[in-house]
């Protein structure tokens, strides 16, 4: 009996931590690439922001519905990523994994859950 429960929590573990792997990055984006996943992210599961939203617009949603971020942080990274992509400055070369991991987490918010039960 004892070690059918040993086995079972072995085998909860590894599919724990093959499940953990599938969440995370593989390779390391760039800020250009971890926007296009956080893009990706906000119109599949947040079905309310329609076409052709903002980042300000996108933010202002996510605080909105509850989303836990860093949100000076996240709007600080922003103001630098749009500083480079429109106004000709260097690409900066951090805030990405806070951008990946703000993508990440709306997998796990109601509002993922919200959007993934109406696309079902």
């Amino acid at each position: 009996m004892l070690l059918m429960v040993d086995t079972a929590l072995v085998v909860a573990g590894a599919i724990g931590y093959v499940l953990m792997k599938r969440m995370r990055p593989t390779e390391p984006f760039d800020i250009k690439s971890a926007y296009a996943v956080l893009d990706r992210s906000i119109t599949r599961y947040v079905p309310t922001i329609g076409d052709g939203f903002t980042w300000n617009e996108a933010f202002k949603q996510l605080k909105e519905a509850g989303v836990e971020a860093d949100w000076k942080k996240m709007e600080k990274h922003l103001s630098e990523y749009e500083a480079y992509r429109y106004g000709g400055r260097e690409a900066p070369n951090n805030g990405q994994e806070d951008v990946i991991s703000l993508a990440l987490r709306l997998r796990r918010t109601l509002v993922g859950i919200r959007a993934k039960g109406k696309s079902a």
